[in-house]
C-alpha cells in the first residue's frame, strides 16, 4: 500500500452489514465530520485503523 503507484487507484468492492451502514449514513448525515459519501467515510476509518495496528506494540 504505497502512495507512489503510478496510474489510477483501483478500487474493490467491500461487503458491509446493513446496520453498520445505516450508522454511517446518520453520522455522514450530521456533516459535523466533513465526510461527503460512505466511501469517504470508511477510507478513512481502515487508515486509522491500519495506522493503530503499526503503531501497536
Amino acid at each position: 500500500m504505497s502512495d507512489n503507484q503510478e496510474g489510477p487507484k483501483q478500487y474493490v468492492n467491500v461487503k458491509i452489514p446493513q446496520e453498520l451502514v445505516e450508522e454511517i449514513e446518520r453520522l455522514i448525515k450530521k456533516k459535523k465530520l466533513g465526510y461527503r459519501s460512505r466511501a469517504e467515510f470508511v477510507i478513512e476509518a481502515c487508515r486509522e485503523r491500519i495506522l493503530r495496528i503499526r503503531e501497536a506494540p
